[in-house]
C-alpha cells in the first residue's frame, strides 16, 4: 500500500479506503473483519486514531439495519479492548458515547455481574486516561458524570468517587458561568 501511496501513479489514498470498509463492516455487524482491518492498518504503518474508535462507538451504540438489533454488551467490549490494546487513549468524546452503555447499561443486557464490573471499572479506567489529557477541551455532559459517579460509588474507590465528583463539579460550574449563574447556587446545589 505505501508503495502504490509514494508512486504518485495512482491518487489513491488507501488509508481512506479501509476508513470506509470500516464504516461497511460495521454498518454489517461484522466486528471480527473490523478489527482484522485495524491490524491491516497498524502493519501497514497507517496510524489509526482515536477518531475511527469515536465513529465505530458511535455506530454501536445506534440501531442498526432493518431488523432493529442492537450490539450486545459483547460486542461494545470487544471494540473497547481493540482500542485499549492498541494503546490509543480514550477522549472525553468517546466516553460520552461509552459511559451510558457501559455505566448506565443503555441499550445492553448483561447477564453476568462479573462482566457488568468489569465494563464499569473500564469506564472509570478510561475516564482516568481522559482526563489526563489536558488538550482535550470537550466537556462531558453532566448525565454522564451521574452514571459515572454512580458507577464509582458501586465499584471504584474513594479516589475514583474524588476524581469523578471534581470533574463534575468543574462541568457543572463552567456550565452555570456559561448560562450566568453565580458558583454561590453551585455551592447550595452540591
Amino acid at each position: 500500500m505505501r508503495v502504490l501511496k509514494n508512486s504518485g501513479a495512482f491518487r489513491f489514498d488507501p488509508g481512506r479506503a479501509v476508513r470506509n470498509a470500516l464504516r461497511i463492516f460495521l454498518d454489517s455487524k461484522e466486528l471480527g473483519m473490523v478489527v482484522d482491518a485495524l491490524d491491516h492498518l497498524e502493519s501497514n504503518e497507517i496510524p489509526i486514531r482515536s477518531s475511527e474508535y469515536e465513529n465505530m462507538f458511535s455506530t454501536t451504540t445506534k440501531t442498526t439495519g432493518n431488523d432493529g438489533k442492537l450490539y450486545t454488551a459483547d460486542d461494545f467490549m470487544l471494540v473497547w479492548n481493540d482500542m485499549i490494546r492498541r494503546s490509543i487513549p480514550p477522549s472525553k468524546a468517546i466516553l460520552r458515547l461509552v459511559i451510558p452503555v457501559m455505566c448506565g447499561g443503555m441499550g445492553v443486557s448483561v447477564n453476568n455481574s462479573d462482566d457488568w464490573k468489569c465494563m464499569k471499572l473500564s469506564a472509570l479506567r478510561g475516564y482516568h486516561q481522559a482526563v489526563e489529557d489536558h488538550h482535550d477541551n470537550y466537556v462531558l455532559p453532566v448525565p454522564c458524570f451521574s452514571m459515572l459517579l454512580e458507577a464509582a460509588v458501586e465499584q471504584g474507590s474513594i479516589e475514583d468517587v474524588n476524581a469523578v465528583y471534581a470533574g463534575a463539579v468543574k462541568t457543572l460550574g463552567a456550565f452555570m458561568n456559561k448560562k450566568h449563574y453565580t458558583t454561590v447556587l453551585l455551592n447550595t446545589v452540591t
